[in-house]
């Protein structure tokens, strides 16, 4: 899972770099990449537990890296459980009133930024 979203990275940021993904409205390429980081550094928090041979599939269920003679990192990938995923928690109807009411007063950008601020601070 790691390596697949380490490999979705490179492929965005070398679209990026080449012009070829720009923001349209519909995607931000920023924050996918964002979201995606977070992820990898999330998975890599956890512990395998178990390893898969690239090649032939072969799985080995020890918690640390396999070892002997058939041992060559290049060819052995971790594997992890699904972390528990968490209940979204959205605002409260007074927080959205709270915000709308700043849509005259504030820019777009600053409302965003605000509701993005408050929805992280209520699931992290």
């Amino acid at each position: 899972m790691i390596e697949i979203i380490k490999a979705l990275v490179a492929c965005m940021e070398s679209a990026i770099e080449a012009g070829d993904w720009q923001i349209d409205g519909a995607c931000d390429p920023t924050m996918a990449l964002i979201n995606a980081r977070k992820a990898i550094a999330e998975a890599e928090k956890q512990e395998p537990v178990a390893w898969m041979h690239k090649e032939t599939a072969l799985l080995r269920k020890e918690i640390n890296k396999p070892k002997g003679a058939d041992w060559d990192a290049d060819h052995w990938i971790p594997l992890y459980t699904t972390p528990q995923q968490r209940t979204w928690v959205g605002m409260t109807d007074d927080e959205k009133d709270l915000f709308s009411s700043w849509l005259d007063f504030k820019t777009d950008d600053e409302v965003f930024e605000a509701i993005e601020a408050k929805l992280e601070e209520k699931n992290t």
